[in-house]
């Protein structure tokens, strides 16, 4: 269910897609090359777009296939990034420290990442907390080393917070789905407390168990205006992505979408969607979010420098591209990591952190899906990349972006 203050957050926002410069490539990567490489790297899906962006406002694409009956895929194509919206909701976590502290705070982002998270949670989940679970930080959901390996198939992830963890998996990288649904919620209350005040409210008025689904769906309707305001809104351009298919995207924005295929030479009309305001009744922070290529662009394009949604302190601090193994473990919010030789002799970079996007669906009966993947690559550039059909994994994608960036360049 919907809330006023999405509504009303709607309302301010507009003057979407304003048109973004082209200067010459930095660092002489070669356009025509670049576009023939993600010509053949995307040449085997139903649909395509892709983008390469600089920070000093280079950006350059490409798109190719079906998005829809009638409709071909381009870099304004909204399409669903499954699991990449996960860095945007570890984004949002750290513009969220930033804002309470000020930009490059240093010390006071790692004190409150070492936080506990059972903290910021409604008195009803605090009560029942097991004591090993208490030890679980920010910092460890972030960095998938929080212990939880189970996701409850209601969807609520504090049903998995209050099951003890066994000692032996603290600490240890295991990606999870349930570390960055908690962080959804977790989200709202740090950045707005009062909500988990009336939360409390809520349960004591209506006698609301701990693990009741109205205590997730309370807090998590906050969530997308939070998104949308504290993070989109502060991009240099024009950002606006949302769970809500139909109703964000659709009917507000009036944007293209590209429907979900399963393979290559499925008619444009089979196509599905998969509308995630609808299914789970708000946004999440670990996918079913639509965005463009071009939208993603804008969001990725100033990180790392000092007109970024974070800060480049706060940036750096998501991925040490040149440390050890182990600090490149400790990576926040990137799932993954791939090196390139050549990228690594010509700018020093070990590898390159990604974040992988996958969402399979069954749709009238059948299966479609999406993939999706974000990758930093060096010299400031950022690369995105979104498919509607299963040919090409994330961890494909990944590597096709990184492969015609380092084909691309001297």
């Amino acid at each position: 269910m919907k809330s006023k203050f999405l509504i009303a957050t709607l309302a301010l926002i507009t003057t979407l897609l304003s048109a973004t410069p082209v200067v010459a490539a930095p660092h002489g990567l070669n356009g025509n090359q670049w576009l023939a490489e993600i010509d053949q790297a995307f040449a085997g899906v139903k649909g395509f777009s892709a983008v390469i962006v600089h920070e000093d406002g280079f950006v350059h694409q490409r798109a190719g296939g079906t998005a829809g009956p009638g409709l071909g895929m381009s870099w304004n194509t909204y399409g669903n990034i499954g699991s990449a919206q996960k860095m945007s909701a570890t984004l949002l976590f750290m513009r969220l420290i930033e804002d309470k502290f000020g930009r490059g705070n240093y010390i006071q982002i790692n004190n409150e990442l070492n936080k506990p998270v059972y903290l910021y949670m409604p008195a009803a989940i605090k009560a029942i907390t097991p004591a090993q679970n208490k030890q679980i930080t920010f910092r460890d959901l972030l960095r998938h080393k929080s212990g939880i390996r189970t996701e409850h198939a209601s969807g609520n992830p504090f049903v998995d917070f209050v099951q003890p963890i066994t000692p032996g998996n603290y600490g240890v990288r295991s990606y999870s789905n349930t570390n960055m649904k908690l962080l959804t919620y977790l989200s709202v209350a740090y950045g707005a407390p009062h909500i988990v005040t009336q939360t409390n409210q809520k349960v004591s008025q209506f006698g609301w168990s701990p693990l009741s689904s109205n205590i997730p769906q309370f807090i998590g309707a906050y969530y997308w205006g939070m998104m949308q305001v504290r993070l989109f809104d502060k991009a240099t351009s024009d950002v606006f992505a949302s769970c809500w298919l139909s109703d964000h995207i659709i009917e507000f924005l009036d944007a293209p979408f590209a429907r979900m295929y399963w393979n290559k030479n499925d008619a444009a009309s089979s196509g599905g969607w998969y509308d995630g305001g609808v299914a789970a009744g708000h946004c999440k922070g670990q996918g079913g979010w639509y965005y463009s290529t071009r939208t993603l662009a804008r969001l990725y394009k100033d990180l790392g420098t000092h007109s970024g949604v974070i800060s480049p302190v706060a940036y750096s601090m998501m991925y040490d591209y040149d440390g050890s193994w182990s600090s490149r473990n400790n990576r926040l919010g990137w799932n993954k990591q791939i090196a390139s030789p050549k990228l690594q002799s010509t700018f020093g970079w070990v590898s390159s952190p990604y974040h992988g996007g996958s969402h399979t669906i069954s749709f009238n009966g059948h299966s479609v899906t999406a993939k999706a993947a974000v990758i930093r690559l060096p010299g400031g550039y950022h690369a995105i990349g979104i498919v509607n059909s299963k040919e090409m994994s994330s961890n494909q994608i990944a590597n096709a972006l990184k492969n015609a960036f380092a084909r691309s360049i001297p």
